[in-house]
C-alpha cells in the first residue's frame, strides 16, 4: 500500500501565490506523507534480515515514483527480494545509498543516469565498470 501511494500521480508545487494557498497546503501535506514513507522504507531496509520489522527479502516496487526530497538508504541491505526503481524521477533532494549492500535495485542506474549526479551517492560496487 505504501508503494501504491508513492506511485499516485505527482502534483508539482502550485507556487506561493495567495490565490493558490489551498493547493500549496495540500502539496505540503502530501509531500510530508511521501517523505515519511520514503524514510520508513529506508529504516526498515537497514534492520537486519530476520529481525522484527526488517523488510529485507521483501519485494519493493517504486516504479515511476517521484522522489522530490531526501531519500536515505545508506547502510540498507537489498537481498532476498527485488527492489524496483525503474522510471523513478529524482528531483529536488539528495539520495544516498552510501554503504548499502546487496543487489543494485532494478532500474536505479537508468533512473539516476550515468554519470551519477552529485546529489546521488551509490556504493562503488553498484557502478558500471569501465571497459
Amino acid at each position: 500500500m505504501l508503494c501504491a501511494y508513492l506511485q499516485l500521480p505527482f502534483t508539482p508545487h502550485p507556487g506561493n501565490d495567495p490565490a493558490h494557498q489551498e493547493g500549496h497546503h495540500n502539496y505540503l501535506a502530501l509531500r510530508k506523507v511521501r517523505h515519511t514513507i520514503l524514510r520508513l522504507i529506508g529504516d526498515h531496509y537497514r534492520r537486519p534480515q530476520g529481525t522484527h520489522r526488517s523488510w529485507q527479502g521483501c519485494d519493493l516496487d517504486l516504479t515511476g515514483v517521484t522522489i522530490d526530497g531526501t531519500m536515505d538508504f545508506s547502510g540498507a541491505t537489498f537481498s532476498g527480494g527485488t527492489v524496483y526503481l525503474g522510471s523513478a524521477t529524482f528531483s529536488g533532494g539528495t539520495v544516498s545509498f552510501d554503504s548499502a549492500t546487496g543487489l543494485t535495485p532494478n532500474g536505479l542506474l537508468a533512473a539516476v543516469g550515468i554519470p551519477v549526479p552529485a546529489t546521488v551517492t551509490l556504493p562503488s560496487a553498484w557502478l558500471p565498470s569501465n571497459p
